[in-house]
């Protein structure tokens, strides 16, 4: 069969690739499905992911919770507002990793003091922050580090 130069290996592996995504939201949506939610915004929430460029996680346990959002490498962050940001929480701990204009640092905050660490590369950027309460403004903080190009 003449698949006009296409190299049939090549456009198996590249469907396979292509579909992961949309069969995660699959296998995601008959978890909650099965426990009687009916979600029918699952492929609006992949595109809005998308175009937003990161994702959030929440936990709790033990008298604390924890939130984090890891951002993709296209999204750079203006090092001084990311500062300001950091040196100002009032949080029990905080690790992250970003890209910013400057270069990539690794930053560890604990009630004592806040340290920052220059590295070489990262994948992506990303924050975990451990607090007794969630401060829902943080997610606009942020966001509001990041550089427009």
């Amino acid at each position: 069969m003449d698949f006009g130069g296409i190299n049939p290996a090549v456009l198996v592996a590249s469907l396979m690739v292509a579909s992961v995504p949309i069969m995660l939201a699959a296998i995601g949506e008959l978890v909650v499905e099965k426990a009687g939610v009916l979600n029918l915004g699952v492929e609006g929430m992949m595109i809005m992911g998308a175009i937003c460029g990161f994702i959030t996680a929440v936990n709790e346990g033990e008298g604390f919770e924890s939130i984090g959002w890891r951002f993709s490498p296209q999204k750079v962050f203006d090092r001084g507002r990311l500062l300001a940001f950091l040196r100002g929480l009032d949080v029990e701990r905080m690790k992250a990793i970003f890209i910013t204009a400057t270069g990539v640092f690794a930053y560890n905050l604990t009630r004592d003091a806040l340290t920052e660490t220059e590295l070489d590369d990262c994948s992506e950027s990303r924050i975990e922050i451990i607090t007794d309460t969630i401060n829902i403004d943080w997610v606009n903080n942020l966001t509001s580090c990041m550089v427009d190009y």
